[in-house]
């Protein structure tokens, strides 16, 4: 895998590097795809990244970097970076900053994922309304909070919610829609 994904990120880097500059010289009409492509190699980028942390921690090399950070400010930042997605879809993206930081012993490499993944999930998912994303600290312990006004999981779904890998038959539930 290790090997591969040099051949994969290679090309993606092309992408990204002549989409900007196509992105600067375009006119203002045509920005708008351009960042998508940005956008679009940058996300198959972060997967790749996924899938490699994923196989590290399968073959037992856990590959965790854990640093002293700033969770809110963190996960503010990446909030802001997801915001065209959801303005693509009239949907609002809010962060609840907590005013104060929230200083954690995490590896942000995967704050990063976990973030982007569940707000692009809620984005994805979510026709009108929005997400909200939270930084909290109670009892010596920091809370990520994710929600979203979309069509959410079916009850008899909750149990398998930490299974592999599972894609939901959204249209057998939609008449079961549950915030």
């Amino acid at each position: 895998l290790t090997n591969m994904s040099h051949e994969i990120r290679t090309p993606i880097s092309g992408i990204m590097g002549f989409s900007q500059v196509l992105h600067d010289e375009v006119d203002p009409g045509l920005q708008e795809f351009t960042s998508l492509i940005r956008e679009s190699a940058h996300r198959l980028l972060n997967t790749i990244n996924s899938v490699l942390e994923l196989a590290r921690l399968e073959s037992g090399k856990d590959g965790i970097e854990v640093s002293r950070v700033d969770l809110s400010a963190q996960v503010r930042d990446l909030v802001t970076s997801l915001e065209p997605l959801a303005r693509r879809k009239s949907l609002s993206l809010r962060y609840e900053d907590p005013g104060h930081a929230v200083w954690c012993e995490v590896d942000t490499a995967c704050v990063e994922r976990i973030v982007t993944n569940l707000v692009d999930n809620g984005v994805k998912f979510t026709d009108g309304g929005g997400v909200r994303v939270a930084v909290s600290h109670h009892a010596g312990r920091a809370m990520l909070t994710v929600e979203d006004t979309g069509v959410g999981i079916a009850a008899d779904l909750l149990p398998r919610l930490c299974d592999d890998l599972r894609l939901e038959n959204l249209d057998a539930h939609r008449e079961h829609d549950t915030p």
